[in-house]
Parts: C-alpha cells; sequence; structure tokens
C-alpha cells in the first residue's frame, strides 16, 4: 500500500498505472469494494492476478493474488506492528524515520508462489539470491539543519 496526503494524487496514480499495464495485458475492472477506481489484470503465463486500487482516496493498493487483497484492504497485522519491522529498525540508529522497509521473507514467499517454490527457475535462479538478505530499511532525520539518510541491507 502506497499513501500520500494527496488524495487527487493518489487517483492519478491508479489511472497512470492502467495506462501503462493496458498496452501490455488484458484489463478487467476492479472487485467491488470501498475503492477509488482500479484494475486487475492476470500476469501472462502464470495464475496470478494483479489488482491496483485506490482505497479511501489516499491509498493506493497494488496486490498479487485475492488473499493478498483482501490483506492490503483488511490486514490481520499492520507494518508498524511487523516483528520484522521492529526488528530492522534498531539498525538505522536513533531519531531515524523509516521511509522504506522490505522484508526478504515476504519477499521471498511471493516470489516462490508466483514462480512455484520447486520449480527450477525459483530453486536455482531465485532463492539462492533471496536466502542471504533479512530486510532493507531506509529512514532519514535531520541534524544541524542538514539531513542524514542512512539504508541497512540485513544479512543472515
Amino acid at each position: 500500500i502506497v499513501e500520500s496526503t494527496d488524495p487527487q494524487a493518489s487517483t492519478d496514480a491508479v489511472e497512470r498505472m492502467l495506462q501503462i499495464a493496458s498496452h501490455a495485458v488484458d484489463i478487467r475492472p476492479a472487485p467491488p469494494v470501498n475503492r477509488t477506481g482500479g484494475f486487475t489484470f492476470t500476469v501472462p503465463e502464470t495464475p496470478v492476478t494483479v489488482t491496483v486500487m485506490g482505497i479511501g482516496g489516499d491509498r493506493v493498493a497494488v496486490s498479487a493474488g485475492s488473499a493478498t487483497g483482501r490483506d492490503a484492504l483488511a490486514p490481520a497485522e499492520t507494518l508498524v506492528e511487523s516483528e520484522a519491522l521492529r526488528d530492522a529498525l534498531p539498525a538505522l540508529g536513533d531519531g531515524f524515520d523509516p521511509v522504506l522497509f522490505v522484508d526478504f521473507d515476504s519477499v521471498e514467499r511471493l516470489t516462490a508462489s508466483v514462480m512455484g517454490a520447486e520449480s527450477p527457475q525459483y530453486k536455482g535462479n531465485v532463492r539462492p539470491w533471496l536466502e542471504p538478505f533479512e530486510h532493507i530499511v531506509s529512514g532519514s532525520k535531520l541534524d544541524d539543519g542538514g539531513v542524514i539518510a542512512r539504508t541497512v541491507i540485513g544479512v543472515e
């Protein structure tokens, strides 16, 4: 989910993604939910359905698979409740506000579900590159009139 302080920017983002995707895939309207526009498409040569929708006016959700879409609209756990994020934040240091977080366990699960966890391509070409990483977390803070930005890549 991407949030913006400008609801029109969120609406514009959904419309722009629709323009880009419509050149490559067969587009269908998104399922009727509390949304401000959206569309779905199936990734060619896979069973994965991607849904892009504006939700709540200031948020845009992009999800792969129906369960992921439901989680985006009503998550069982929010990002601030995430143990993975809580574990990663100390690496940024004191006073840094996080602006980006990638949990590689989630990336690995998504990739395995799309490619097939037992597929030779996944096992031989993707999993070995993802497994060593735990997270990426980036943040910034003000310091003596300047901004300090930091990115930390966590490895096992």
